[in-house]
Order: structure tokens, then sequence, then C-alpha cells
């Protein structure tokens, strides 16, 4: 267990020797001359005063800061003195962000399973790339001339995915109802699903194949299942529109007409993400950054190209040595530090416009989100802001939270080797509710 970050600073004054006793003074004053001379004089012992107040609270603040820098160190090291390290793994890093230095570290180079904390670095890289204001747009074109006496359509139509995880059935109305005011009664071409978004991967490297949760990685789906074409074909019908041909798969060919679109903010899709650890949405977030940077066929792999890139950019060194191969942290290959999660939460209090949407999305302990339940009665209720992270064997938590003093501190933690079975889950859960708590009130 090793602190960081300790610089240790201290003021001496200069002395002067009178009567062969030294004595600690500022500025040496003599009896004044004239009147001219006392004002000045008045004025010299005045400053002396003044500055002497100045360096006296100075020394109390670094004495102060260095007092609780202390205090933390040691309340931690206390804190993972625990039988549950005997047989599990800590590693752990606290970064002060007023100061701009570690305060405290252990094993934080470690490369772990991050599990669900990876969203930070997915949300950070996100918004990096794709800025707050980004929509997920679902676009449905028409290739075919306009409808004819009867009010038939005899071309195709193609629905464009754009990795919307949110769709709903209201979304989906909406877009036939804006077909039929058209003027359209009939449809005898066939209705495409245009996936080519990203890949076709339907599923993340490194995923349990027994997980029934995993996100399905379609840019077009509804409820997570593949059946959007259906669901639309049902909704044209409801809106007084006949559909006689078939359906099916395809990308846009392009040169048809856009006749209407959905629209859902990164915002929105980031809330559920960060808030209820929502792996579809966090697969959404990674796919439609990768796409914004390379277009369509958007792949796994230039989603880590990509979030590798930031890592280097907030300071990582061998960023190229993490493997993050999905956006939500679910897969057995995605390994990080502590260290690269707390230099992704710098990099987002350095960058204002990436921490204002941030820090209000992140579950908030003993108030929402996956921290709801965690830290009531204590001082870290209410202010720690934090992503936590569950899979097999992993239990993590990184975010940010405020020293009494007014200090800003990123975070993170990762306990694994843990399992639920012996209760050594619970104590890694509880284990870091207590390095909060004392972060929160040191």
């Amino acid at each position: 267990m090793a602190a960081c970050g300790s610089s240790r600073s201290s003021v001496v004054k200069p002395t002067v020797v009178v009567d062969s006793k030294p004595l600690v003074a500022d500025t040496v004053v003599s009896m004044p001359a004239t009147d001219e001379d006392a004002d000045t004089a008045e004025t010299t012992i005045a400053d002396s005063a003044l500055n002497d107040t100045t360096i006296t609270d100075s020394i109390r603040l670094v004495r102060a800061t260095q007092s609780w820098k202390r205090d933390i160190r040691n309340g931690i090291d206390d804190l993972l003195d625990s039988p549950l390290l005997t047989t599990s793994v800590c590693a752990m890093e606290v970064w002060d962000l007023d100061d701009d230095e570690c305060l405290y570290r252990h094993n934080e180079l470690q490369r772990l399973r991050p599990a669900s904390t990876l969203k930070v670095i997915t949300a950070v890289t996100a918004l990096k790339e794709l800025g707050a204001d980004y929509n997920f747009t679902t676009r449905v074109a028409y290739t075919g001339s306009e409808p004819d006496s009867v009010r038939t359509w005899h071309g195709d139509i193609y629905i464009i995915g754009g990795m919307n995880p949110r769709m709903r059935q209201s979304d989906i109305a909406g877009m036939a109802k804006a077909i039929r005011q058209l003027g359209v009664d009939s449809i005898t071409g066939t209705i495409y699903a245009d996936q080519s978004f990203k890949d076709d991967k339907k599923w993340g490297a490194g995923w349990c194949w027994d997980d029934d949760d995993n996100p399905l990685l379609l840019p077009l789906k509804y409820n997570n299942k593949d059946k959007f074409t259906d669901i639309f074909i049902s909704k044209l019908r409801q809106a007084g529109i006949y559909v006689s041909g078939g359906q099916g798969t395809k990308p846009y060919p392009g040169g048809g007409k856009m006749i209407a679109e959905n629209r859902r903010s990164l915002k929105s899709i980031m809330l559920p993400m960060l808030k209820n650890s929502n792996n579809n949405c966090a697969e959404a977030v990674f796919y439609a950054m990768t796409h914004n940077r390379y277009g369509n066929g958007a792949s796994a792999r230039l989603g880590e190209r990509i979030i590798r890139s930031t890592m280097a950019d907030a300071g990582i060194d061998n960023a190229a040595s993490y493997d993050i191969v999905d956006g939500s942290g679910l897969s057995l290959y995605d390994y990080v530090s502590p260290h690269a999660e707390v230099m992704m939460l710098r990099y987002a209090w350095k960058n204002h416009n990436i921490y204002k949407t941030l820090y209000p999305l992140l579950p908030v302990a003993a108030s929402d989100g996956t921290l709801r339940k965690r830290m009531h009665g204590t001082k870290a209720a209410l202010n720690v802001h934090a992503k936590t992270g569950t899979v097999t064997g992993v239990r993590s938590l990184c975010g940010y939270v405020t020293a009494p003093n007014g200090h800003h501190l990123a975070f993170s933690i990762i306990n694994q080797g843990v399992n639920g079975s012996d209760g050594t889950a619970n104590s890694a859960k509880h284990l870091q509710d207590e390095i909060c708590e004392l972060l929160s009130s040191k």
C-alpha cells in the first residue's frame, strides 16, 4: 500500500537577533524621525502585519492539507488491512483534482476486469467524439415514384437503422403515420431493414453464451429483438396502409426520398446506461461514436482504437496495452486498470463540456440508480457520484466525491476474485463504501 502525491512544503520565517536572542520577524522597524516618517513607519508595520497574517494563514492551510492527506492515506491503509484481501485482489487509485496529484494508490496499474465501470470510459470517449447534442437517428426512405391515382406506392421502403436502443412502439407508429400523411393507402414494394450502420456481428467478443441478457447488436431492433420490420408493417396497417409486398434486410442504395425519421438524444441514452447500467445503451453509444468516425460497418476493433486514442489524450501511458472489446464491460476480454479509469475521470473534469454532461448522469449514493441502496446515513450519501460494476468475480466502483475541505476527488476501486456464495462480493462492496465514506468525512 503506497501513498502518492506526498510532496511536503514548509515556510521558514527570517530571524533577527536582539540582545543576542533570536526572534522570528518579517520586518525590522526603527523609530521615526519625523511625522512623515511616522506615517511611513505605521504603513510599514500595517503591511508587515498583513503579510504576517497571510503567511500564517498559508502555513495553516499547508499544514491542514498535509494532515488531511495523511489521514486519508492512513485511513485507507487501515481499511485495506482486511481478511478479504487474503483471498482476493483490490486495486485502487484516488486523485485530487484540485491539486492535480495522486492522493492514494494501491495496485493501481494492475490490469483487471472493470465490469460496468468500463461504461465511464465509453461515456467520456463518446462525449468527446460525438458531443452532448448528438442524436440517434432512424430514417425511412422510399425508392419509387409518387403515389399513383389510387394512392399506391410501387417502390420499396428502407428503414435505416441508427443504433437507437430505446425504440418504442409509439416511435414506430409515428413513422408509419408520417407515411400515411403523404397520401399513401397501399404499398406494393418490399419493406427493408438497413442494418449497415455497423458490422454483422450480433454479439460481442468474450460475452458469455449462457447470459440471456446480452444485448443484440443490431442498428435496427425493438425490445432487443430482431423483429423491427414486423412491427413496422403492423403499424403501417394500423395507420390505414395496406402492405402487399414482403420484407427483408438490405442496405439503402441511395437515390430515393427521405420521408420520415425518429431521433433520440445521446443524453437520453446515457442516462439509463450510467444510472441503471443498461448494456444495450452502452453498446449503442460505443458503436455510434465508431460510426461517427468511420462510417458504415462500424466494428468493435475500430471502437477500441478510438478509446485508446482518447486514453492517450488523457495522459495514460501505454494506452495500447489495455483491452477494450465492447462498450459495456460485459466481455471476459476487457482489461483496464484503476489508474486508467481515474485518468479518464480527470480528463472529463478538465474538459467542462464533457464533465457537465457526465457528472449528473452518474448514480448518486443513497439516491438513485445502482447506488440507491448504498451508503445511507453517511456523509457519502448524496455526495458520491459513481458507476458501479458487477460481473461474476468482480465488484468495482469509480467516480467522483467531494472531501469536507472542498477538494474534488476522482477514484476507482476494483475488487477481483470475489463471489456471492462466500460473502466476499458483499464484503467488497462494503469495503468500497467505507472508502467512499472516509473520503467524504476526513
